[in-house]
């Protein structure tokens, strides 16, 4: 695609910059010939037109063309003449005299890679291109530049193969194969965060296809390894992010099943660490999503329910007691109290986080009044947990004086 980029830039540059071949019937067959060698039919088409407009009764030509217009519509191929002259249009608006098709050629000429890399650097570098022309150029040193980074990487010279796919990727940004091949380099000189970038890079440029899947498989297996390493290491803040990736990235994968027993271990964790400081609203926090994240797994595990319902169900009631007696939201309060009816069914908690359901139940909207009738299992409750948290502000008072 990039060579047929450029063979363009080359006939339609040659067009409007080289008077002395624009006029020569030989030189446009003689380019006729090597595109039909070359497989590349609309070039091939454009140059014998070209020669018909020199010597128009030019049979063979004309028979060549009519063969061609045959065989685009054999193949349901739609011709891009359109494209063509749209570029030679444009092209026919530049300023651009110290570009010719000589030069172009003598670039191709080279078999070098990094010489031919230099031959359009040097005429990138030049006065008088247009954004058009400059775009062309840039595509075609994004494809050498690959082409030199697989030279490179084959010679096992990574740092060079490096470098030389950045800077495809720098002339041409959706160059999908540069940051293919990059992603992978990264890889293997262990530099797993730009790996990781230049393959997220690919999969937004190709969505699809087996080189996707690919892509996709290889990005699983390097979150979870990062995902592991910030769980054991106890960096939750880091790890949460990676863990969520991972579960959007591809849901039904073993990846994001594993992610899920993290993540529900790194709830855990969380609500423990905060009941051990007596923070009831963060333990609670942390210990429902948990309980979220093990009823969205395909199976409960026994033991970590066992774990839950164990440590979680005080912290759940008195948040919900806090929400409903002071913050006055009722709506979360009754959303913690449902997680002990869930969690410890047919015990006294669950008996009374429903007791506080009904009072919620009967609320009559307004804020002075919110609740009709309280029972006597809830005032009773409600008054312990006020003098709990009387208590406790009185100790932390004291603790602040000494």
């Amino acid at each position: 695609m990039m060579r047929y980029g450029l063979l363009i830039y080359a006939i339609l540059g040659g067009l409007m910059v080289m008077p002395l071949f624009s006029n020569d019937a030989n030189f446009w067959y003689r380019m006729a010939q090597r595109y039909e060698k070359s497989g590349e039919m609309a070039l091939e088409e454009l140059s014998l037109k070209k020669v018909l407009e020199i010597e128009p009764e030019n049979f063979s030509v004309q028979q060549r063309l009519k063969s061609l217009e045959v065989m685009k519509q054999r193949d349901g191929k739609s011709s891009i003449q359109d494209l063509l002259r749209q570029m030679e249009a444009t092209l026919q608006t530049d300023v651009s005299s110290n570009q010719d098709l000589q030069a172009i050629e003598d670039i191709e000429l080279q078999q070098d890679v990094a010489k031919k890399i230099a031959g359009y650097e040097d005429r990138l570098n030049q006065a008088g291109l247009t954004d058009v022309q400059k775009q062309r150029l840039r595509e075609i040193l994004a494809r050498l530049y690959f082409d030199l980074g697989i030279q490179e990487a084959s010679a096992v010279r990574l740092k060079q193969s490096i470098d030389a796919f950045e800077r495809s990727i720098f002339n041409d940004p959706s160059f999908q194969l540069s940051h293919y091949e990059l992603g992978y380099l990264y890889f293997r000189i262990r530099e797993l965060d730009k790996g990781i970038n230049s393959l997220e890079a690919f999969i937004k440029l190709q969505s699809d296809g087996v080189l996707a899947q690919s892509v996709r498989e290889t990005l699983l297996v390097q979150y979870i390894k990062i995902a592991r390493k910030h769980f054991f290491r106890k960096d939750f803040d880091s790890c949460l992010p990676v863990l969520r990736k991972i579960m959007a990235f591809a849901p039904q994968s073993a990846e994001a099943q594993q992610a899920r027993v993290f993540l529900m271990d790194l709830y855990y964790y969380q609500g423990m660490d905060n009941l051990n400081l007596g923070n009831f609203e963060g333990a609670s926090k942390a210990f429902y999503e948990a309980m979220q994240t093990m009823q969205a797994s395909p199976g409960l595990d026994s033991v970590f329910f066992a774990k839950l319902s164990k440590n979680a169900v005080q912290p759940f009631l008195k948040y919900g007691q806090q929400l409903f007696l002071m913050d006055k939201d009722y709506g979360l309060a009754s959303t913690y109290f449902q997680a002990v009816t869930w969690l410890v069914p047919g015990t006294p908690e669950s008996f009374l986080a429903r007791e506080y359901m009904k009072e919620i139940a009967k609320l009559n909207g307004t804020v002075t009044n919110p609740v009709i009738y309280m029972s006597n299992l809830v005032a009773e409750e409600s008054k312990k947990f006020l003098a709990d948290l009387e208590r406790a502000r009185n100790v932390r008072r004291t603790e602040a004086q000494r």
